[in-house]
């Protein structure tokens, strides 16, 4: 529901800054699960804190325009398909590391 509806001021600085850490945090939703599941170790998975609080700070606080409004869109949609990309770089890789031992096998067979 629009504040604006309720009759609640809609341009106040608080509320502009709330609507700023939603945008931030809904990257954050896709963006850290992403991150633990293509890399298992947690520094990189903390970087993710990093990269929000960058993307943060590169918002501007009016956040109503179209251009800003795409490119949050294009983060997002990014970010969401970093969770489908993942499980065919870990079975390329399975693949790649199994089928050569499996190769050195048959060849000492």
């Amino acid at each position: 529901m629009e504040l604006k509806y309720l009759g609640l001021p809609t341009d106040s600085e608080d509320i502009l800054i709330a609507k700023k850490v939603a945008l931030v945090a809904s990257i954050g939703v896709f963006l850290f699960p992403a991150l633990r599941m293509l890399f298992s170790n947690r520094v990189i998975t903390f970087s993710g804190f990093a990269i929000l609080i960058w993307y943060y700070i590169e918002l501007p606080l009016d956040i109503t325009s179209q251009s800003v409004r795409f490119r949050h869109f294009v983060l997002m949609v990014a970010t969401f398909l970093m969770l489908f990309w993942d499980p065919f770089v870990k079975l390329r890789l399975a693949i790649e590391i199994y089928g050569s031992g499996l190769k050195n096998l048959s060849s000492h067979l």
